[in-house]
């Protein structure tokens, strides 16, 4: 019985690789090879029962293939000893390739611009190909439908560890002109468009070389799921034969397992299926909870014009405060917005500066104040309120917490004068009151709403959909 399965792994060994560097060590560091994400790693092959067969190893022992390639320097030789002892123990040949995005300060692979692609297993006279494209999204992809246990698990896997940060890369066969693909393809995952983000492909019969089963994903932080699944789930699963060499895989055996065994097994894979799902939707949800937030964050903390005044209304309309856009009515006579709370009525003009706030922003205010009798008499306001969003092409981290800090100036302000990024942090912390407080509402107020009638829409309740405020009738 043997300790460790043997995996042939297209690359150079860790030894080659540190003399080549020690080599290449004067070299600048753009004119340097890289070694292998899968050299680079470090993994300690031994924990997940594996034994790496490099280039320039006997691969013909080996139960699967990680990253091989049909080129003479890159592994071929040992590519087609493994396929060939694969085939004359009769047990199905495993391949497992990854693509990643290239990142931008790598020179292009392909003519074709960011599309690369993996040979498949396949000697006979006609290469054939897996083209990979990368691919940016917006939501998690999906399980294909009909997956056998063994191919959900490892979908679940890739779901669980792929970092969200990083492109995926939408897979496609390439037929050549001669013969066309042969195989089926099948996808794990499956994006909204039908794009194949996971997927593998079967000989089904027609390679004479024996049965193969090809996997194509995406490239991960760690090869370690994937190594994971490979001797937890598809060694037993797809080359039974080679995991009966393995004394540890006498214990995975169900027919050799006590009743507690198999039941704990069961519960275990029942909650990873569970982990999975829960996952996705969680993931799906904050997708959804970022998008919401992206409408107020982003115009309030690097907006202008309307769509500053658009987002400060959302936030004064989130703390359970009345507006109106006065823009639409009045024009530029008066304020850009009326809020209301508990009978009080608060001016507020919104502005921007991409530095410092100029102190001449508070005469806005102020002039607005004194002018209103003559705009709308019959609706007396309380005050007025300035929020400026200063500094916006500044990231936010370094702009200053106040839009003004010359105290003499400060001391001497009649209106509230308040920071986009301070609403902003009340609003991100859904403190309502605070946010209402900035602009000059006491905490006591009631709120019931007695907004002037010509303000507000018939038939309308106290809090309008946000998509709608402003909106007047004539």
């Amino acid at each position: 019985m043997q300790e460790l399965l043997d995996v042939h792994v297209g690359a150079r060994p860790p030894s080659w690789w540190d003399e080549r560097e020690r080599l290449q060590a004067a070299l600048v560091p753009g004119d340097r090879e890289e070694r292998e994400r899968v050299v680079s790693e470090g993994l300690d092959w031994a924990s997940v029962g594996l034994r790496p067969r490099w280039i320039g190893d006997d691969t013909s022992t080996a139960i699967a293939a990680i990253e091989a390639s049909n080129f003479a320097d890159k592994g071929a030789d040992e590519w087609r000893r493994f396929q060939t002892g694969a085939h004359a123990r009769g047990e199905r040949a495993l391949y497992i390739s990854t693509i990643g995005p290239t990142p931008d300060d790598v020179p292009f692979r392909s003519v074709f611009g960011r599309t690369e692609h993996v040979e498949m297993p396949y000697l006979g006279p006609h290469s054939r190909s897996i083209c990979g494209d990368p691919i940016r999204l917006a939501r998690p992809p999906r399980l294909a439908d009909d997956l056998t246990s063994t191919d959900r698990d490892l979908a679940l896997r890739i779901l669980n560890e792929h970092s969200e940060d990083v492109e995926w890369v939408a897979f496609r066969p390439r037929r050549p002109q001669e013969g066309g693909f042969i195989g089926t393809w099948t996808p794990l995952l499956i994006t909204p468009d039908a794009k194949v983000v996971a997927g593998v492909w079967r000989d089904a019969g027609a390679c004479p070389e024996g049965q193969i089963n090809h996997y194509m994903l995406p490239a991960l932080p760690s090869y370690l799921p994937i190594l994971q699944w490979l001797t937890e789930r598809a060694v037993p699963d797809l080359v039974p034969t080679a995991a009966a060499r393995l004394r540890k895989y006498v214990d995975a055996k169900p027919c050799l397992q006590t009743e507690l065994e198999r039941e704990l097994t069961s519960r275990i894979a029942i909650i990873m299926e569970q982990y999975g799902k829960e996952k996705l939707d969680l993931e799906q949800q904050l997708d959804a909870a970022r998008r919401a937030a992206r409408l107020v964050r982003d115009p309030l903390l690097f907006g202008m014009g309307e769509a500053l005044e658009d987002a400060v209304a959302r936030v004064l309309i989130d703390a359970d405060v009345r507006v109106v856009r006065l823009d639409e009515k009045f024009g530029t006579v008066s304020a850009d917005l009326l809020a209301e709370r508990g009978g009080r009525r608060i001016l507020v003009e919104v502005k921007s500066a991409s530095g410092n706030a100029s102190e001449r922003l508070v005469d806005a205010p102020l002039k607005h104040l004194r002018t209103w009798p003559q705009v709308k008499p019959d609706v007396p306001v309380d005050g007025a309120a300035l929020i400026v969003n200063h500094q916006h092409k500044r990231p936010p981290a370094e702009r200053s917490s106040a839009v003004y800090e010359r105290e003499a100036f400060v001391d001497s302000l009649e209106v509230p004068v308040v920071a986009t990024l301070q609403l902003f942090d009340a609003w991100r912390r859904a403190d309502w009151p605070e946010v209402r407080a900035l602009i000059g509402f006491p905490s006591e107020l009631p709120t019931t709403s007695t907004i002037a009638p010509e303000f507000a829409e018939p038939g309308t309740a106290s809090r309008r959909p946000w998509w709608r405020f402003g909106k007047t009738t004539e």
